[in-house]
C-alpha cells in the first residue's frame, strides 16, 4: 500500500510540477531551509524569497476548433497533440510563450545551490519558470521538450558556469537559444558563475572552455559544423549584457537583481478585456495587432474559456502586471462573469499609474449602468438583464460589485462604436493609448 502511494505521489511530482521527484524534494527542502533561516547558509537570501515554493504548472492553451475539424483529425499527425473535451479540442502543438523564463544551466555546477535559489525566487514572484528536469539528460541526443520548452519562453537565462560548455546537453541548449533569439525575439540574459565573460567568447589555450571545446572537436571533427554551431552561440551569447557572479559577489544581491529585471520584462502596457464571441474576430484581433505595431505590449487572452472553470491565476498575474486596461463593452458582456470578475480586478489595480479606457461597441454608457434597455437585432439585450440572472446563481452581494464596477467603468469618457463601424476608430484608439503612455512616463 505505502509502495502504490509512493508511485502515486512521483507521478503527481512530475505532472505538476516538471521535475523528478528528487529535484522537487531538494528544491523543497532548500526553500525550507530558507524560510527558518538556517545560519548555515554561505549566502543570506532576502526574507521576500524565504518562503516555500509553489511551482505552477504550464498553462495549456485552448484554441476554439469547428466540430468537423476535430472530426477530420485523425491522429496521425505526430506533431500534433490533441485533446479533445466537449466540442473542444486543446491543440497542444499551438502553444507559444508558455513559459516566462528558461534557465539553462550545468546542474553539476549550480543545480543544488545558486540555480535552485534563483529558481525558488522566480517561482514565488510569479514568473512562470522551466528548470529541467534532472531525468531528462540522459544520453547525447537533447531532448524534444527542452527544445519545446525554449521556444515557448519569452526569456533566457543562461547561467555560463565552469563546466558548463563540456556537457552537449548546454551546448545545445545555448546554440537553441540564441537561434530563437535571432528567428523569434527570444531575450537573452546570461549569469557568468564563477566565469569571466571573455571565457566564454574566447578560445584561448588557458581558458577551461578552450579546453572543454577541444575535445568536442576531437569526437565531432575540428571543423564540423556542429562546434562551428557551438562556438558561435558560445561567442555571441558571451556578448551579451548579463551578471557577472564571481566569488565574493552576494548571492542575493544578484538574485533580486535579476527577479526584479524579469519582473520589469514581464509587464503589459495593455490588459485587453473583452467578450470574445460579440468581438474577437471582427475587432478585438484588429485592435491587438494595431497596437502591437506600434510597440505597444499587449495581453490578450486566446483561450476559450469554459464555464464552471475557477478564474485562472494567469489571468489575475496580467491584469496586475498591465498599465493600463481597454475594456471593450459589447451586447453580451455582462452575460459573461468571466468578464465581470476581470473588470472587479482591473478596478481593484487601478491606481494614478494604471488608466482604463472603456469602448462602447454596439452599447451606450446608460445600457452598461443597467439603465434603459434597449431593442438589438430584435430581441431585448440588457446588462441590467444579464445581471438579474446571474443573482441566482452567484447570489445579490456579488452582483451588487459587479453592477458597481459595470457602473464606474461606463461612467468613464470612452470611445463609442454604435453601430460597430471600425473605420478610423482602430488608429484613435492607439493614439489614445500612446497619450496615455506618455502620461503614465
Amino acid at each position: 500500500m505505502a509502495l502504490q502511494l509512493w508511485e502515486i505521489l512521483k507521478e503527481s511530482i512530475v505532472a505538476f510540477t516538471g521535475l523528478s521527484p528528487e529535484t522537487f524534494f531538494t528544491v523543497l527542502a532548500l526553500g525550507l531551509a530558507g524560510l527558518f533561516g538556517s545560519l548555515r547558509d554561505r549566502h543570506q537570501r532576502p526574507r521576500d524569497y524565504q518562503e516555500q515554493m509553489q511551482p505552477l504548472p504550464p498553462p495549456v492553451q485552448l484554441v476554439e476548433t469547428s466540430e468537423d475539424k476535430l472530426k477530420q483529425y485523425d491522429g496521425t499527425d505526430p506533431k500534433k497533440s490533441l485533446l479533445a473535451n466537449r466540442g473542444q479540442i486543446y491543440d497542444v502543438s499551438q502553444r507559444r510563450r508558455s513559459y516566462d523564463v528558461f534557465l539553462s544551466f550545468r546542474g553539476t555546477d549550480v543545480r543544488n545551490s545558486f540555480l535552485s535559489h534563483l529558481y525558488i525566487a522566480l517561482v514565488q514572484s510569479g514568473i512562470n519558470t522551466y528548470m529541467d528536469n534532472e531525468d531528462l539528460k540522459k544520453g547525447e541526443q537533447i531532448s524534444t521538450a527542452l527544445m519545446e520548452a525554449i521556444e515557448e519562453s519569452q526569456i533566457a537565462i543562461v547561467v555560463f558556469s565552469k563546466n558548463y560548455a563540456s556537457s552537449l546537453w548546454c551546448l545545445e541548449e545555448v546554440a537553441k537559444i540564441m537561434e530563437c533569439k535571432e528567428q523569434r525575439g527570444l531575450m537573452v540574459f546570461p549569469v557568468f558563475y564563477k566565469v569571466e565573460p571573455r571565457e566564454v567568447r574566447r578560445q584561448r589555450q588557458d581558458y577551461v572552455y578552450t579546453e572543454a571545446m577541444a575535445k568536442h572537436e576531437v569526437k565531432f571533427g575540428k571543423d564540423s559544423e556542429k562546434v562551428k554551431r557551438w562556438k558561435k552561440a558560445l561567442l555571441d551569447a558571451g556578448s551579451l549584457s548579463g551578471w557577472p557572479f564571481m566569488d565574493g559577489t552576494s548571492e542575493a544581491k544578484i538574485i533580486e537583481d535579476i527577479v526584479k529585471k524579469i519582473s520589469e520584462l514581464k509587464m503589459y502596457d495593455v490588459f485587453l478585456s473583452f467578450r470574445g464571441e460579440d468581438v474577437r474576430e471582427y475587432f478585438v484581433n484588429s485592435l491587438n495587432e494595431a497596437l502591437v505595431q506600434k510597440g505597444i505590449k499587449t495581453f490578450m487572452d486566446s483561450k476559450n474559456l469554459q464555464k464552471g472553470q475557477d478564474f485562472p491565476s494567469k489571468l489575475k498575474e496580467a491584469i496586475e502586471q498591465s498599465r493600463m486596461y481597454i475594456v471593450v463593452f459589447s451586447e453580451n458582456y455582462a452575460e459573461s462573469w468571466w468578464c465581470l470578475k476581470e473588470l472587479v480586478q482591473i478596478q481593484g489595480e487601478k491606481n494614478r499609474t494604471k488608466q482604463l479606457l472603456p469602448i462602447f461597441y454596439k452599447v451606450a454608457p446608460r445600457e452598461v449602468r443597467g439603465q434603459n434597455p434597449q431593442e438589438v437585432s430584435g430581441k431585448k439585450q440588457s446588462y441590467e438583464k444579464a445581471l438579474t440572472d446571474h443573482e441566482s446563481e452567484f447570489g445579490k452581494r456579488k452582483v451588487k460589485k459587479w453592477k458597481e464596477a459595470l457602473s464606474k467603468a461606463a461612467n468613464v469618457n470612452g470611445i463609442h462604436l454604435h453601430d460597430g463601424n471600425m473605420s478610423g476608430c482602430i488608429a484613435r484608439i492607439v493614439k489614445e493609448m500612446e497619450k496615455m503612455m506618455q502620461r503614465i512616463e
